[in-house]
């Protein structure tokens, strides 16, 4: 009979219970996000299944229900706008994922709602296997990135510092070493700042093993550009499968001004330190939106209270994105905030034209079939060969 523990790597769920012929379990959902009543916002869960090979699961997982009214009155006095979000149960749906080696997913499609619940039965193909609600990136995702860059002529690792936990923070650059860096430009790509944002590795990953491969529009770019990774930014709070950060109090997209935490010191040591310096930074976070929302529930930063010229030119990477990639359904500007030097976005413009984006947690654009389809590795593998074209044609205008 097999069994269900959250006690794994990342892991985030209640131990399994034998019930009615289901494993019955949750996502273990910390106790200040039940008291603020924002249960709406998670989006989590990650367990491990041990059993016979060929042996059929089923399983039932009860997702945190929402309750509006047990917000915490200090949250409604603040505009808001996660208390708009429904309940992420109705994207759960489509984001369950079964793995044998977590770093090949597939998602399971025959996942039913039943009440508060996700309900589901999969057929073990090894002894153990792994089971989530969102497309993570995982310690062998990144294990295995590290090895293939170790066996790359084009990619140079590089131990910034360390996490908090001890953890080591990588970052990467790759280009044409054969080509003198006089003769190119350089952008900067970053993710996990947020540690249960998982869609900004991922896109580093897949970026770094296009541009590193044997493309020949990727050999065009390592001759034209140094592009430097950070892919795991918050390493410690991301390996323990956290919502927030390990300090709670911290938010590290906050902390670019006084830099307080061992990862803003180390990329900010670094940078400054690179030559040649990034003419366009971006910053890649996941975001939330409720299920339909197709036209918010991806979105690119544009900043408003910068210069008309600076502005300009975001709003032409928007356009840029929009007309040659799939990944924005409309061409939506998303001025929803103004630009602060305590964030990665503010804090970059020293160096050059610096985003945010915000990938999806549940779904991506497909351009040619005209509709979003759940997010997976090929949708997130589109984009990414996608975007360092248009990031080249962007900075090839100026």
């Amino acid at each position: 009979m097999a069994y269900l523990t959250g006690k794994t790597e990342q892991g985030c769920s209640t131990t399994g219970i034998l019930r009615d012929g289901y494993i019955v379990c949750a996502p273990d959902v910390p106790d200040r996000i039940i008291n603020q009543g924002k249960t709406n916002t998670w989006h989590m869960w990650h367990a491990k299944v041990v059993g016979e090979v060929g042996e059929k699961v089923k399983i039932r997982l009860e997702w945190p229900e929402y309750d509006k009214s047990k917000v915490d009155p200090e949250l409604l006095k603040n505009p808001n706008f996660e208390l708009e979000w429904e309940c992420f149960i109705t994207c759960a749906r489509d984001i369950v994922f079964t793995s044998t080696d977590r770093i090949n997913w597939s998602r399971i499609e025959n996942v039913e709602i039943a009440g508060n619940s996700l309900v589901f039965e999969s057929e073990l193909e090894a002894k153990e296997s792994w089971f989530t609600v969102l497309y993570y990136y995982t310690t062998e995702m990144f294990r295995d990135l590290l090895g293939f860059a170790d066996e790359n002529k084009y990619i140079k690792t590089e131990i910034i510092g360390n996490d908090m936990g001890g953890d080591e923070i990588y970052a990467f650059t790759v280009t044409d070493f054969s080509v003198p860096d006089t003769q190119k430009k350089a952008m900067f790509f970053m993710g996990q700042q947020h540690v249960s944002e998982n869609n900004g590795s991922h896109m580093c990953d897949l970026m770094m093993r296009f541009l590193a491969g044997d493309d020949e529009k990727a050999a065009e770019l390592r001759k034209k550009y140094v592009v430097y990774f950070v892919p795991v930014a918050s390493v410690t709070s991301w390996r323990e499968g956290l919502d927030t950060h390990l300090t709670i109090d911290i938010n590290p997209n906050r902390d670019w001004e006084e830099m307080t935490l061992p990862t803003t010191k180390a990329i900010h040591t670094w940078l400054e330190a690179q030559k040649p310096v990034p003419s366009f930074l971006l910053d890649i976070h996941s975001g939330l939106a409720n299920y339909g929302r197709w036209d918010i529930c991806q979105a690119i930063s544009t900043n408003p209270d910068k210069t008309d010229k600076d502005y300009e030119r975001e709003h032409r990477f928007v356009d840029l994105v929009y007309e040659e990639a799939s990944f924005l359904p409309t061409r939506r500007y998303w001025d929803d905030f103004a630009v602060k030097t305590t964030n990665f976005d503010g804090y970059a413009k020293r160096y050059g034209q610096s985003q945010t984006m915000e990938v999806s947690h549940y779904a991506m654009y497909d351009k040619e079939a005209g509709r979003h389809f759940p997010i997976d590795k090929k949708g997130l593998e589109r984009f990414a060969r996608q975007l360092l074209p248009i990031c080249d044609k962007l900075i090839s205008e100026e």
